[in-house]
């Protein structure tokens, strides 16, 4: 069973949704001391595997159900559980790592090529045979730049300099969102085989150059809680045991079995395509964000950030991206994912190239929202904190089956807020209307801003969100976005049943015949 943990890590704070519809403020991220195994060696270890049956016939069950409605059995609310990712300390990581530094100045490149050296003894027959990998995390100067907006001229420095971010902290952050991208891809990749160098009972080495102690080590502490709570013990992920390499590693062991040799893949025969999840997602945007004026900063389904050029805020492209990922390899899921967030990270957020947000559609999610809006949130959230990309980007939760949190539970950030907050806007804003609605139709009014066509992972720039959220009316844009979506039709409301039939024609437009 999955093991329920309280909230995990995540510092982004005053985040907005999409384009800008809520993200709650009024919450504090938890955080208390690791655990972990340790190996008959005192190495400490996290395992990941290939799921040999799927994650939902067992781990997850709970999630196949996916009984999205509360204990009144109102099916657009839920008491969210509360999982948690314990995330390691600096002094934890120093103490496995030393003091690793990431290399600046005119004689990194020269303590670079050392360093790459020493390992490279270390591990002298993993290097021979392929497995010593070296993931390059550095950022350069024209990188930072452009990921700030400056060599587009899409915003000033001057302007940058408001939100306090320094350059030290951008370094960080996009040297972290290299580590988790790479990271991910790589333990995906030998989930699925597709790293044929990896033999059982062998391992594979990977140094990160450019990226801090404490951002590996959260890493593998995210990789360990997927292990304890969803997977088995076909891979073997530990620190360096020996901790004296000069630039932080980790050593993954492939541990198969004949039980768990063959693959198990997610399938399904209406999986739609890339471009056919697109299409339906901008109708989507198109229908609710736009027409319906549910997102003030909306105004188009491929750009999006309209109305805060004042905060130097640039309208940047809309990225639709897609992950053909199930939960039988969430880990190939997370790949995707911060893929495209490294991709959004360093183009900027304007000018020809620049994104200004991201809308990943995962489809072999669609009929697992506990699993997406739980385990897999958790994990994204606190990846966020792992990489120290709180300065750059936040995370929002979308699904067709969307549920609003019934106020019992925190959901965590990126959530839409509860039906509490909600009825309390309401009655300040909307009495009359106020006085009309149930709790329950309170809850749909929350969800129905939630619901896209497929299960969706929103990315958007905290710079962003902040001018957003500094320039809304919080109380008022909900209360008028309840009203315009569930209220009865002499109220100026669309009505449940409307929303229902636009959302499952969405959901299956676009079909090949």
């Amino acid at each position: 069973m999955i093991r329920i943990r309280s909230s995990p890590l995540y510092l982004l704070a005053g985040a907005v949704v999409l384009f800008s519809t809520c993200i709650p403020r009024d919450a504090a991220a938890a955080f208390v001391a690791p655990t972990h195994t340790t190996d008959h060696d005192g190495t400490r270890a996290t395992r990941i595997r290939r799921a040999s049956t799927p994650t939902t016939d067992s781990a997850s069950q709970q999630h196949d159900s996916d009984a999205t409605s509360s204990s009144s059995g109102c099916p657009f609310s839920m008491a969210f559980p509360r999982y948690r990712i314990d995330l390691s300390s600096e002094k934890a990581a120093k103490k496995r790592f030393g003091s690793v530094k990431r290399g600046l100045g005119l004689f990194s490149g020269i303590k670079q090529g050392i360093d790459k050296a020493t390992i490279e003894r270390r591990y002298a027959k993993e290097a021979r045979d392929g497995r010593l990998v070296f993931v390059d995390c550095t950022v350069d100067t024209n990188t930072l730049q452009n990921a700030k907006g400056e060599l587009s001229g899409a915003v000033e420095t001057s302007d940058l300099k408001k939100g306090n971010v320094s350059d030290e902290e951008w370094l960080s952050g996009l040297a972290g969102l290299r580590a988790i991208a790479q990271f991910w891809r790589i333990i995906a990749d030998i989930a699925d085989e597709d790293d044929s160098r990896l033999q059982p009972n062998q391992r594979k080495v990977i140094s990160f150059v450019g990226a801090t102690p404490l951002q590996i080590q959260r890493l593998t502490d995210i990789a360990s809680w997927l292990e304890e709570n969803m997977m088995g013990d076909t891979l073997h992920l530990c620190i360096d045991p020996d901790g004296e390499m000069p630039m932080p590693t980790i050593v993954i062991e492939s541990r198969k079995t004949e039980a768990n040799e063959a693959p198990v893949t997610d399938t399904s025969k209406d999986l739609p395509s890339a471009h056919v999840a697109e299409e339906r997602i901008k109708t989507w945007v198109r229908r609710v964000l736009i027409d319906l004026k549910i997102c003030p900063f909306t105004k188009s389904d491929s750009r999006s950030g309209q109305g805060l050029s004042d905060f130097a805020i640039p309208t940047g492209r809309i990225s639709y991206q897609y992950s053909d990922s199930g939960p039988s390899n969430i880990p190939r899921l997370m790949a995707d994912c911060w893929e495209g967030i490294l991709e959004m990270a360093e183009a900027g957020p304007g000018g020809k190239t620049g994104i200004s947000s991201i809308l990943l559609a995962a489809p072999l999610f669609d009929d697992k929202f506990t699993l997406w809006c739980g385990p897999v949130f958790t994990m994204l959230e606190a990846g966020v904190g792992a990489a120290g990309a709180e300065p750059i980007i936040g995370v929002v939760c979308f699904h067709p089956r969307y549920a609003t949190p019934d106020g019992s539970s925190w959901p965590g950030f990126g959530h839409m807020h509860s039906v509490p907050r909600l009825r309390k806007w309401m009655d300040e804003q909307d009495p009359q209307l106020s006085a009309k609605l149930s709790d329950d139709l309170i809850a749909a009014g929350g969800a129905w801003q939630r619901r896209t066509p497929h299960a969706v992972l929103n990315v958007l720039r905290a710079n962003q969100l902040e001018a957003a959220e500094s320039r809304r009316q919080s109380p008022q844009m909900y209360s008028r976005n309840i009203r315009v979506l569930v209220a009865d039709e002499e109220d100026g409301g669309i009505g449940i049943d409307a929303l229902t039939s636009d959302l499952e024609r969405e959901r299956n437009a676009f079909s090949s015949s």
